[in-house]
């Protein structure tokens, strides 16, 4: 099993029993971060360090799996994370003690790529393997491509059972699928077999006068999505269930701090009428999930009205408030979230979405800084709760002129705040720290620092409590010159700002962002989604496929390409046009819609002397079109009746398309009687 020859410790899943009986309390004192319990992936062994071995904790590993127990009676979930990413941490499901859930996780690697794909997931032992992985999606850039399993039990008494892990090649799955109702399903790929992570589209098709009330069975996605869209991982076996519809009104509650849009709104809605759903958190709340007649936690999400509905939005706090990550992909400042703060009127905020950075430009003069009661540097600022946090900020700039600086300003209010500069001082590169407290500052520290030819910098800034610590780096992973210092500070807002104090004696300073990052949550804001839908009988495939949030960057490229079943009418909504290859510039939140219609030939034939007047003539015809036929007999001839598809003698004929047809016009020789005269 261990065969390096057989791919083994590449691409692998692996499965065990795990009872957690007790947690050890010292787990969350120190460095330890709390008790878990879980899987270590493409492990390599300890960093070496001259001969010392095993050097510190088990470093060189792919990803860890894991459940975690951060806070005590607090925080705790589950968690997949790794070497400069991590997933936002699950807590829809509780892990407790003496009770023994089945765990398991795989690795995959991305053909073309350096990242691997991870899942994660479990369940109760004896209880049906549920089709949805808790959590999953890629690593960062340079992921291990190999290594080995570590159990990990961490300040926990836990029992592991037999461990099976299973390499992904040798695994192949069963797709099942069924329909109740009237209506069909659409399955591409079709194949007999399915590989590990193979992606697989089911589309319902319902009959006329019916609709999809919901999928059952293997269900990896919220039974009312269509088409569904998921990885093979399992034999799965879904049934699509169509129901008829009729009309009614759609109601929509709110649970939590947010609102719900829905597109169209209006009081009543045809039967079979589609209604979108867009759920809008207020800050420091997301998004949970709808309930009712509506499940899941696609958002936006798109319902079929059948009847009178109602649909209950639920929104939670976040675990992490704020401040919000933003990676500043997007084509512009995302103004949701931050607030550009410019007093002087001169400074200017700007997006470069080809190096996905955020640029606050501040001019030659006047002199712009934070100090005293000058306020008037220009910044993005965000609402921020007043909680211990973490914010790491990546600079594309370095000032370069004398007294030019760039950095994070942390504010309570107008007369009170904390910055903590990359700050120029005579042509010499320091680290400051300035405290203004009831509208007098002083500095906290300057201290020189050597960043040698590097054209960025990182700049960390942690709270706990009162206790503030400043550190920089030049590349995001070795970081240097820890300084702290106390400070009671009521935080009302965090941001990103730069400024000169040199007036006109200054020139032009651009300070490049290119990232806003809370460590603790760092998926948050980055790019535009793409949504799309079918109607009628076909399929889209992207040549670019989304981030792991499932979002594009700023005027990234994506070519859609409509697969029919039947023919392609055309795309609608952010794209048009007939042509099925087409190509979407992504510079906002885009929403696509492919038609599809079935169509049908119509041959005519003739036997004898005599033609057909076809109208219209096309040489296909949408399903339902009526077309006229006239048959015109020749000289002596005459008309005797269709035959093929069609019978009978009716002229002019009219046909209903719904199949393709050929239907032969026969005209027979017209016979003269002449009479016979006898003469006596």
């Amino acid at each position: 099993m261990c065969d390096p020859a057989k791919g083994i410790w590449t691409d692998y899943e692996v499965t065990a029993p795990v009872t957690v009986k007790a947690l050890d309390d010292t787990g969350y004192d120190g460095v330890s971060g709390g008790p878990a319990v879980g899987f270590f992936l493409r492990w390599q062994g300890h960093t070496m360090k001259d001969d010392e071995q095993p050097r510190i904790l088990v470093e060189r590993y792919g990803a860890i799996g894991r459940y975690h127990w951060l806070e005590k009676d607090g925080k705790e979930g589950l968690e997949l994370t790794g070497n400069g990413w991590r997933k936002p941490l699950d807590t829809s499901k509780k892990w407790e003690l003496n009770t023994t859930y089945m765990l398991k996780m795989s690795v995959q690697s991305i053909p073309d790529s350096t990242k691997a794909y991870y899942r994660l997931k479990f369940w109760k032992q004896g209880d049906p393997e549920p089709a949805a992985w808790d959590i999953e999606g890629s690593s960062a850039d340079n992921n291990l491509p190999s290594g080995s399993v570590v159990l990990e039990a961490h300040h926990v008494d836990a029992e592991f059972g037999d461990v099976q892990v299973r390499r992904l090649a040798d695994l192949n799955f069963d797709l099942t699928t069924s329909v109740t109702g009237s209506g069909d399903v659409v399955v591409i790929p079709v194949q007999s077999k399915y590989a590990y992570g193979d992606r697989v589209s089911i589309t319902a098709v319902p009959a006329e006068g019916y609709y999809l009330k919901e999928w059952t069975g293997d269900m990896p996605q919220p039974r009312t999505v269509n088409p569904l869209v998921f990885d093979m991982t399992q034999d799965t076996a879904i049934t699509a269930n169509f129901a008829p519809v009729m009309s009614g009104s759609l109601t929509v509650n709110v649970e939590g701090m947010g609102e719900v849009t829905k597109d169209p709104d209006k009081e009543s809605y045809e039967g079979g009428e589609t209604v979108t759903l867009t759920a809008v958190p207020q800050l420091g709340y997301i998004f949970k999930e709808w309930t009712g007649d509506l499940s899941g936690t696609l958002n936006p999400a798109t319902i079929t009205v059948n009847g009178d509905m109602t649909i209950t939005a639920i929104f939670e706090e976040s675990d992490v408030i704020s401040p919000v990550s933003d990676d500043f992909n997007r084509c512009e400042l995302y103004t949701e979230l931050w607030t550009f703060v410019n007093p002087s009127g001169v400074g200017s905020v700007t997006a470069d979405p080809a190096q996905s950075d955020i640029l606050l430009t501040v001019p030659p003069s006047p002199t712009m800084t934070m100090w005293e009661s000058e306020r008037n540097a220009p910044r993005i600022m965000q609402d921020t709760a007043d909680q211990d946090f973490t914010v790491e900020i990546k600079f594309d700039s370095i000032p370069s002129y004398n007294n030019q600086f760039q950095g994070l300003l942390v504010e309570q209010d107008e007369d009170n705040w904390i910055r903590f500069d990359i700050l120029n001082k005579n042509g010499v590169l320091k680290l400051f720290a300035g405290v203004t407290t009831g509208g007098t500052s002083e500095p906290k520290w300057t201290q020189t620092i050597d960043v040698g030819d590097s054209t960025e910098i990182y700049l960390r800034v942690s709270r706990l409590g009162d206790i503030w610590t400043q550190r920089f780096s030049t590349d995001g992973v070795n970081w240097q010159s820890p300084l702290s210092f106390d400070q009671p500070l009521a935080v009302a807002s965090s941001g990103i700002f730069a400024g000169n104090e040199n007036g006109a004696a200054a020139p032009e300073f651009v300070a490049r962002a290119d990232y806003f990052k809370n460590t603790a949550f760092p998926d948050g804001i980055t790019g535009y989604l793409l949504s799309y839908s079918v109607l009628g009988a076909g399929a889209i495939e992207l040549d670019s496929l989304p981030d792991e949030n499932g979002r594009y960057v700023c005027s990234q490229v994506v070519t859609l390409q409509a697969t029919p079943e039947d023919t392609f009418v055309e795309w609608s909504g952010d794209l048009t046009g007939s042509e099925p290859t087409a190509a979407l510039t992504m510079d906002g939140d885009k929403a696509v819609t492919a038609t599809f219609v079935e169509e049908y030939t119509l041959t005519v034939d003739v036997i004898g002397d005599g033609q057909v007047v076809i109208s219209p003539v096309q040489e296909y015809y949408e399903a339902g079109t009526e077309v006229t036929l006239t048959a015109v007999a020749g000289q002596d001839f005459y008309f005797d009746g269709w035959s093929g598809d069609a019978s009978g003698a009716m002229n002019p004929l009219v046909v209903t398309m719904d199949s393709d047809k050929a239907i032969t016009a026969i005209f027979a020789k017209s016979t003269v009687f002449l009479p016979i005269i006898m003469s006596p």
